[in-house]
């Protein structure tokens, strides 16, 4: 084999080594494989990423601070105006209370004038929320009007209607109570059955008693809330016979007591059926003595019978009780039976009633009559509830 040995020239050796440069090249470029390619992208992706990331974080801060600024604002806002509303009714009690020294300094400490005047301050407290200094208020009213007017007169309903209302306001059902019952019995020495008056004092004082029961203000126990419940019912029966002998009384109003009146008796059946049997008290003793013998030996040896007492439970006791819960029971839903007879001769005679008043009575007497069927199974029932 031959060599040529003939020597290179300068083209031809830049040429050589720029092929070579370009094999090296593409041999390392960054791109050369996939995983290679790959390598590079991920760190740009990341920073991207990144980028974006600090940019949606930039975003719900900035968001945040737009928002916590606008509630900052807001809260600013009602805050001004509550300082600003409570100003101007500082301003208005002085100027009120400013009046009542007047009258006070004019006209004597016990001026009729100062009733109207402690009255109307008492209403606008109410008006405005505080319900402490409105009763103080209206206690004050009273005190006078009593001076004037005597123990009983009607200038004093209103006023004690509404500082019963204002001890409702502050959850004093105690005072309220007391001043509710304090009205009825005011009412009804100063009033005729025959007056308008009359009758929206009935339903004032039996709508505050049906709400007590319901509510239980009064954390009353069960016999508590059956004694009151009973006593309702009686002063509806009792008010209803009075009004009707004064042949005033329109059909419609009489459809509205005995609705409340029903009201009532249903819940005192309820309260009687869902109480358990064994408070009642039963028919028989609840105990029984029962006579034991056993035999002995005595000390020659000889068997004797010894006899002893013992005090067991009366296995008729429960029983007993059963009866006692289903027969109070029984007497209830008669009476509550009666005034659904009333209401159905009512809507059946009476040509004053409407269509819209009679369908009514028709759905009222309809939801009676499912509740009493339940409470009267429930009431038979063997279980103790």
């Amino acid at each position: 084999m031959m060599f040529s040995t003939a020597p290179l020239n300068a083209d031809s050796v830049s040429t050589r080594l720029a092929i070579f440069a370009a094999l090296l090249f593409c041999l390392h470029s960054p791109f050369a494989t996939a995983d290679q390619a790959h390598a590079e992208y991920e760190p740009s992706l990341a920073l991207e990423q990144s980028a974006e990331t600090d940019e949606g974080e930039a975003l719900r801060q900035k968001a945040d601070l737009q928002e916590a600024a606008a509630l900052e604002e807001t809260a600013a806002v009602q805050e001004a105006a509550e300082q600003a509303r409570l100003r101007e009714i500082a301003q208005e009690v002085a100027r009120r209370e400013a009046q009542l020294e007047q009258l006070r300094y004019g006209q004597g400490i016990y001026a009729p004038q100062l009733q109207e005047a402690y009255a109307d301050l008492g209403a606008y407290l109410a008006e405005v929320g505080d319900f402490e200094r409105a009763r103080q208020t209206y206690n004050e009213a009273l005190q006078i009007a009593r001076i004037n007017t005597g123990l009983y007169s009607t200038e004093q309903l209103s006023i004690i209607l509404a500082a019963a209302q204002a001890d409702a306001a502050l959850k004093d059902w105690e005072g309220s109570d007391d001043l509710q019952t304090l009205h009825w019995h005011i009412s009804q020495r100063v009033l005729a059955p025959s007056d308008e008056a009359y009758l929206a004092a009935v339903k004032q004082y039996g709508d505050w008693q049906l709400r007590m029961l319901r509510e239980n203000l009064l954390d009353l126990n069960f016999r508590g809330l059956m004694l009151s419940a009973e006593t309702l019912s009686r002063f509806y029966g009792r008010t209803i016979e009075k009004l009707e002998a004064t042949n005033t009384l329109a059909d419609a109003d009489l459809v509205e007591l005995l609705f409340s009146k029903t009201d009532t008796d249903l819940a005192l059946v309820r309260a009687t059926a869902t109480t358990p049997y064994t408070d009642f008290p039963g028919t028989v003793n609840p105990v029984i003595f029962k006579t034991r013998c056993t035999n002995v030996r005595d000390s020659r040896g000889n068997v004797q019978q010894r006899c002893t007492n013992i005090q067991i439970e009366n296995p008729r006791y429960a029983h007993s009780q059963r009866n006692a819960k289903q027969s109070l029971v029984g007497r209830q839903v008669r009476g509550l039976t009666q005034a659904i007879e009333r209401l159905v001769l009512l809507s059946d005679e009476s040509p004053a009633l409407s269509t819209a008043q009679r369908a009514r009575i028709e759905t009222k007497i309809a939801e009676l009559e499912v509740e009493i069927a339940q409470l009267t199974r429930r009431a038979r029932s063997r279980r103790l509830f």
